[in-house]
C-alpha cells in the first residue's frame, strides 16, 4: 500500500489501533449480567441475523463469535431465501440453503452459544412485509414454495416452526398497518411472534398487534455488517427469553409462550407478569439497624445487574418523605435518606413508598410500579438522641 501524506499515515496508523483493539477485545466476553426469574433462566438473544450467504458482509463463524463477545446465549442466523447480495451472486454459488447454519455449528457448540436455523422470507410484490421462520429443520424443504408465503409456512409449522413478522412498520409500503393477509395468518395459526424493535428502531404503533393478538415480542440487531460498527453507543439489540434452560427446546417453548421481553439502549419493554418480578430480582433492599438520627433514617438499594434503573416517586406513607427521584447504577448500592416530616412516625417500625421504573415499560408504553416494604422485618426503632420536630438540621 502507498502512502502519499502525513494525514495518509496517520490514518492507516488509526486504522490498524482500530483493527488491533477489535481483534483483542473479541476474545473478551462482555457477559450481560440480568437476573433469572423463579424457575426460569433469563436467556439473551438475537433471532434476526445475516451472513454472506444472502445480503450480509459477514461468514456465519464470525457471527457465532460476535454473539459470545457480546453476551448472548442464543442466535439465529436468518438469511434470505428468496433473495442473495449481488456480491454474493458474483462470488458464489450454491443450492443447500442450510449451509450458514453448518458453517456455524462447530464454533457455537464449542463456545457455548445455542445456534437455531431460520431464514427471512418475503414475497416479491406483495406488501405483506418481511417475515422470520425459526426452528426449521430443513430449509431447502420451503424452496419449492418460496413465491407463496401461505404455503412455506404451512411447510415450516411441519417442521414445527415459530414464524414472527418483522420489522413491522418497514417492508409494507407507505401505509403499513394490520392487512387482512396478517389476519389470515393469525387466523389459521401461521403467525406467533412479533419483532417490535429492529436494529435502532421501535416500531412503537405496532406493539398494538402484539397485545391484541397475544404475540411473542422479540428484539434484533438484523445486523448485516460487523455488529461492533453498527452498535457503539449502547449495546446490540437483544431478546431476554425466560426459559427452563438453555436448549434449543426450551427456548423454542418461551418462545411460542410468550415469556419473552425486549431489550434496548437502557430499557426493558414487555409483559407486566415478567417485568415485576425481573426488577424484584434485580433490586435488593438492605435494611442497616433502625436508628432514626436527625429525624432521618436510612435504607441501602442495592442494584445486582448491569441493568440501570430510573425511579420516580409515585406514594408514600404519611409522616415520611422520600427522594422524589432515584438512579440505581449497574452493580452499585445507593445509600438512601428518608426524612421524617411527623412525630408520629418517629415510632414507626415500617412504611411504604411506590415508585415507577422509568425504563421498564409494558406494551402500552407505562412504566411498571414497584413498592418497597422498608423495614419488613419490624426491627425496634433506636433513637438515637431525643428529637422534635423543631431541631436543626
Amino acid at each position: 500500500m502507498k502512502v502519499n501524506s502525513t494525514n495518509g499515515i496517520f490514518k492507516l496508523v488509526a486504522l490498524v489501533v482500530v483493527l488491533l483493539g477489535y481483534m483483542a477485545n473479541a476474545q473478551v466476553r462482555k457477559e450481560v449480567k440480568i437476573p433469572d426469574l423463579p424457575g426460569y433462566k433469563t436467556l439473551k438473544g438475537d433471532f434476526h441475523v445475516h451472513t454472506v450467504y444472502s445480503d450480509g458482509r459477514v461468514w456465519p463463524d464470525i457471527r457465532i463469535q460476535e454473539a459470545w463477545h457480546d453476551g448472548l446465549d442464543v442466535i439465529a442466523l436468518t438469511d434470505h431465501i428468496n433473495y442473495k447480495g449481488p456480491v454474493l451472486k458474483k462470488a458464489m454459488k450454491f443450492e443447500d440453503e442450510n449451509l450458514p447454519h453448518k458453517d456455524a455449528e462447530v464454533i457455537a457448540e464449542r463456545l457455548g452459544i445455542t445456534l437455531i436455523r431460520g431464514l427471512e422470507i418475503n414475497e416479491p410484490g406483495q406488501l405483506y412485509g418481511h417475515f422470520n421462520i425459526l426452528f426449521l429443520k430443513d430449509i431447502n424443504e420451503l424452496k419449492p414454495v418460496q413465491g407463496d408465503l401461505i404455503q412455506a409456512f404451512k411447510k415450516a409449522k411441519k417442521q414445527g416452526a415459530f414464524i414472527q413478522l418483522n420489522h413491522p412498520l418497514d417492508g409494507q409500503g407507505k401505509d403499513p398497518h394490520w392487512r387482512e393477509f396478517h389476519q389470515k395468518m393469525f387466523d389459521e395459526n401461521l403467525l406467533d411472534g412479533l419483532e417490535i424493535f429492529n436494529n435502532k428502531m421501535l416500531h412503537k404503533n405496532a406493539i398494538p398487534w402484539a397485545v391484541d393478538h397475544n404475540l411473542s415480542i422479540t428484539s434484533s440487531s438484523d445486523i448485516h455488517y460487523l455488529v461492533g460498527l453498527s452498535h457503539y453507543e449502547w449495546h446490540r439489540p437483544m431478546t431476554l427469553l425466560f426459559a427452563k434452560e438453555n436448549s434449543e427446546e426450551s427456548i423454542k417453548e418461551a418462545l411460542f409462550e410468550r415469556r419473552s421481553a425486549v431489550y434496548y439502549a437502557d430499557t426493558i419493554m414487555g409483559y407486566e407478569k415478567h417485568l415485576k418480578p425481573l426488577f424484584t430480582e434485580s433490586v435488593q433492599v438492605i435494611e442497616p439497624s433502625n436508628i432514626v438520627y436527625r429525624k432521618k433514617r436510612y435504607t441501602h438499594l442495592k442494584n445486582k445487574t448491569d441493568l440501570r434503573f430510573v425511579l420516580e416517586k409515585v406514594r408514600e406513607d404519611k409522616g415520611v418523605e422520600m427522594p422524589e427521584t432515584i438512579v440505581l447504577l449497574p452493580n452499585q448500592t445507593n445509600l438512601i435518606e428518608i426524612s421524617i416530616k411527623d412525630m408520629k412516625a418517629i415510632d414507626k417500625k415500617s412504611f411504604h413508598a411506590t415508585y415507577k421504573v422509568l425504563n421498564f415499560k409494558t406494551l402500552q408504553g407505562e412504566s411498571i410500579e414497584i413498592e418497597f416494604d422498608f423495614n419488613k422485618d419490624k426491627k425496634d426503632v433506636e433513637l438515637r438522641r431525643p428529637i422534635t420536630l423543631d431541631d436543626s438540621e
